[in-house]
């Protein structure tokens, strides 16, 4: 690599707005070439002689020309390079620069910029430059061309059409009057907290605040202490456990009243805001957010990939995030796949083995994957489903005033009034309430409703005679270890089994023939 151009691209990478702004005579300008990618003419004199802005070395044409010259004269270096590199880019402007056959446009885009410093002093360099004739004529050739082209694509809109609206958008946003008092009033305020040092004392029995120039900015030390709870404004400490103690939120509004923050955030609050801009800061945050997420989660070794629109659902190892987010142990990882004309799958097995893990892992790949976001797996092929619809079972409730069953009925009914084709549907673990033959009929109408009206899915049940074969169905099962009671949390295609269910029940609750002897004391 040419020493001298591998710097000059790690300052441009690394500096790009100081390596493309300059200032002349006092005043902050930008290049030639930034300017005709305006619209606007430039001085082709100016730039010819250097009295433009520019980095270093680049800005007087005539001056690297007579360098140029001396260097051939002196026979350090063949002018057939820059010469011929010249040439090609002045011909590539010309046919294809977009400005017709104007020579104006043509020396200002020879004369201004980094071309004839590259020309003359870069493409000539002994260790990266052909050493025969011929070979200088090809190399000059084509490192022409290649600059015409990366000219040429450095016009082109580098994003799509609705990327350029939102860039236009927030120019336009963050050009008005509220937007700029919005930012001197939040910059004030968020500058006030980050500055506000304290500490606690105790002086004549009481606790109070003291500012030093050392010491943990108050902003960390809240970060540190408290958070919100479930409970909507609830404060709570967090060492503690606890709910704020009295003296705790004293403390914490006096300082908020001592810095003026309430106000500070009040008179913020009512400058009017753009509410597509309010929108777009939460589903900026959102992503950004998610993105931590996955950074962390692929810390401690789990995999996360991009989904490929496909035919059949395929996942490949995929595991619920949910449970890997809390949990300290390694969450199992499964498979799943519905092959050529197979819609939904029923899973049946052990109570915790796994079941309502296994629905929850499929629906975040599918809720992930329909946001545009990673999902939690090895490898994924999702098709495009409609919609996405799921019914989880909740608890009974004094203040509805309705019974499990009822409740579950109430939500399942608007489900089962519309149309849902293409959408991919999780019912989990469905009238657990009911009597095991009732729960039976209508879990049956359920599936019917939803595999006759083209919906794909998963049901989760204990009714092992929901999983029996039938067109578009497949039955998975919740494995267990081979002692028939430890929960592997596999999840496997295989067919329904009542004894494999009772025999863990019966191991579970030391229950076995030989157990039950034993208790009862008889002897054979």
């Amino acid at each position: 690599m040419n020493p001298a151009l591998g710097a000059r691209c790690f300052l441009m990478i690394s500096f790009a707005a100081r390596m493309t702004t300059f200032t002349y005579d006092g005043v902050t300008t930008a290049t030639p070439l930034a300017v005709m990618e305006q619209g606007k003419s430039v001085d082709v004199m100016k730039s010819f002689l250097g009295f433009v802005p520019g980095t270093i070395g680049e800005t007087s044409a005539l001056l690297l020309i007579i360098g140029g010259a001396y260097l051939v004269f002196k026979k350090v270096i063949s002018p057939i390079i820059p010469c011929v590199y010249v040439a090609v880019v002045a011909i590539f402007v010309l046919i294809f620069g977009g400005h017709g056959f104007d020579l104006s446009y043509m020396a200002a885009q020879i004369f201004s910029g980094g071309l004839m410093l590259g020309a003359i002093f870069m493409a000539t360099d002994y260790v990266t430059s052909p050493i025969t004739k011929n070979g200088k004529i090809i190399y000059a050739i084509v490192l022409g061309i290649l600059t015409g082209l990366l000219d040429d694509l450095k016009r082109q809109p580098s994003y799509s059409d609705a990327m350029e609206e939102l860039v236009s958008y927030l120019c336009e946003v963050t050009k008005s009057e509220a937007f700029e008092k919005g930012k001197e009033l939040a910059q004030n305020l968020h500058q006030s907290m980050d500055e506000t040092k304290m500490i606690f004392s105790l002086q004549k029995n009481k606790v109070v605040w003291e500012e030093k120039s050392e010491g943990e900015f108050f902003a960390e030390r809240m970060a540190k202490a408290f958070a919100v709870d479930k409970k909507p404004g609830q404060a709570v400490n967090v060492n503690k456990e606890t709910e704020l103690t009295l003296l705790e939120k004293n403390l914490a509004e006096r300082q908020i009243k001592r810095q003026n923050w309430d106000g500070m955030l009040e008179t913020l609050q009512q400058i009017p805001m753009d509410e597509k801009l309010v929108q777009l800061a939460e589903d900026v945050q959102y992503y950004l957010g998610f993105f931590l997420l996955v950074r962390d989660m692929k810390g401690r070794g789990y995999s996360f990939c991009m989904p490929e629109e496909t035919d059949k659902l395929e996942v490949k190892q995929g595991y619920d995030l949910a449970l890997a987010l809390r949990s300290e142990k390694e969450v199992i990882a499964n498979d799943c796949n519905l092959q050529n004309d197979e819609r939904f799958f029923v899973i049946t097995g052990a109570n915790g083995g796994g079941k309502t893990t296994y629905a929850r892992m499929i629906g975040q790949i599918l809720y992930f994957a329909k946001m545009g976001l990673l999902v939690p797996c090895e490898q994924a092929g999702v098709p495009n489903y409609t919609t996405i619809l799921s019914h989880f079972s909740n608890d009974e409730s004094e203040m509805s005033g309705k019974g499990k069953l009822v409740e579950e009925l109430t939500r399942l009914k608007p489900m089962m009034q519309e149309k849902w084709s293409g959408s991919f549907v999780i019912l989990n673990e469905l009238f657990t309430t009911a009597a095991t033959w009732d729960a039976g009929i209508m879990g049956q109408k359920v599936l019917d409703y939803f595999m006759s009206h083209d919906c794909y899915g998963i049901y989760v049940t204990h009714i092992q005679s929901l999983a029996k074969e039938r067109d578009g169905l497949v039955s998975l099962v919740a494995e267990l270890a081979d002692d028939h009671h430890t929960r592997s949390f596999k999840i496997t295609r295989k067919p329904a089994s009542e004894a494999e269910y009772e025999d863990s029940l019966i191991t579970k609750y030391n229950m076995t023939e030989n157990q039950m002897k034993a208790v009862i004391g008889h002897e054979d």
